[in-house]
């Protein structure tokens, strides 16, 4: 683990009152990797070095000038926020601890990033920015963006451990982040991440999820007064947040919904195991699952079934359990061209489905009943390296694990379905 460079309060406050009436460009000049008063932690890890703070910046450069800064604010700041959240709580390998003292904030953005300050948090041409987006508040840009990236990280997806910041509301994310009787709990970010996830699985995907999970967070405010949430093992904690999610639900969801069904879908994959085969705690608190096999890589349709498809072109693939699990597919190889081609590479929505959910719903036709259903469909990172389908029961696509699922064009529609390994043995192997 890392120390990072701290500054006191008292002079950060001075710093915060004259860079909060600079411009970018006055603010970018005393940008600097060293202060007077700098101090570190006096244990706990080694220190950051001027090395490290400064490919840190160079790093959040790359990524602000992506969207837009010095000259452009976007009107959409989630990707951007989602990107830097992942480059710090990548870059800054700290405990909660560290990360709970004033002074390694006040230091990034009072001394290292001041300029990222005030062109994220600038409300108009000219206004100045309020001291506390400099000072140690739940306003600090990179204190906000690291805890919530540390809050809500998923150890057992290692391919991708922020998924559900893709998936969880703003108002989830931030007032979750403000009840630190809640986020301040090993697990219990993931955890309520997972459950959140999950009832949205099970909800309409239109339903309005703010005041369920903020009721949700109360009611475990509430509990946690007499609950060690801490103390619990992992299915025990999801029952308990799957619980608080299904009290919060309105009838008739809530009797619509089974309480089991919201623990099943939220529950956490099995703790890795000691030398003499026991789980061990510490490690299902702390330790990354193994990575998941890569996605079985998808094949193109044969003339065989091109013909018993009467299809224009097709491909298929495996749907592994991760997929299931997460109900997302992400497109590779020949699924993205024929989806990109069909639907046309500009008007698949760029970003998380929330910023949004009208431009990342897609028309399919299911196979082999030809009903139109709607299924969101992105690029979730700006640079479109990967496209994302989201899985729905609710939506009309759902296959499990390990079944073939497959998608084909006819003419002016895209069709998807899948099929037992079985069934789709006896289309594979079917004669011209």
């Amino acid at each position: 683990m890392i120390l990072l460079p701290q500054i006191p309060k008292f002079a950060a406050t001075d710093l915060a009152e004259t860079r909060g009436r600079m411009t970018i460009s006055e603010a970018r000049a005393v940008r600097a990797l060293d202060h007077p008063l700098k101090v570190f932690s006096p244990t706990g890890g080694s220190h950051f070095s001027e090395r490290g703070l400064e490919q840190l910046r160079d790093q959040m450069e790359e990524t602000v000038r992506r969207h837009g800064y010095p000259t452009v604010r976007p009107s959409d700041w989630a990707a951007f926020d989602r990107e830097s959240a992942e480059l710090l709580h990548r870059t800054l390998r700290i405990t909660f601890n560290e990360a709970s003292k004033p002074g390694p904030w006040q230091f990034l953005a009072c001394i290292l990033m001041p300029d990222v300050v005030i062109w994220r948090q600038r409300r108009a041409d000219g206004a100045a920015v309020k001291a506390d987006n400099f000072l140690d508040s739940t306003n600090n840009l990179f204190r906000r963006l690291w805890w919530r990236a540390a809050i809500f990280s998923d150890p057992h997806r290692a391919g991708e451990p922020l998924w559900l910041l893709d998936h969880l509301l703003e108002d989830a994310i931030q007032t979750f982040f403000e009840r630190r009787s809640l986020s301040g709990q090993p697990r219990m970010g993931l955890v309520f991440g997972r459950v959140y996830h999950a009832a949205t699985q099970l909800l309409p995907s239109r339903f309005n999820m703010e005041p369920v999970e903020r009721t949700a967070q109360k009611w475990l405010v509430r509990i946690g007064e007499n609950v060690a949430f801490d103390s619990l093992g992992d299915q025990a904690l999801v029952g308990v947040v799957a619980e608080a999610f299904h009290r919060s639900l309105p009838d008739p969801h809530r009797s619509a919904i089974r309480l089991e069904s919201l623990v099943e879908r939220a529950k956490l994959p099995a703790a890795p195991r000691s030398a003499a085969g026991q789980a061990s705690p510490e490690a299902a608190a702390i330790a990354p699952a193994p990575a998941p096999a890569p996605n079985a890589p998808a094949v193109v349709f044969t003339e065989s079934l091109l013909r018993h498809f009467s299809a224009d072109r097709g491909t298929f693939s495996i749907v592994t359990a991760r997929e299931a699990d997460a109900s997302e597919i992400n497109l590779t190889g020949p699924e993205a061209k024929i989806v990109e081609a069909f639907f046309g590479r500009e008007r698949i929505h760029v970003g998380p489905v929330r910023t949004n959910p009208e431009n990342a719903r897609q028309r399919f036709r299911t196979y082999p009943s030809g009903e139109l259903i709607y299924l969101n469909l992105v690029y979730p990172k700006h640079d479109r390296s990967e496209m994302r389908l989201y899985l729905s029961t609710q939506k009309g696509f759902k296959p499990p694990g390990a079944s073939i699922w497959f998608l084909f064009q006819r003419k002016r529609d895209l069709f998807i379905g899948f099929m037992d390994h079985n069934e789709w043995e006896k289309h594979v192997s079917e004669e011209p």
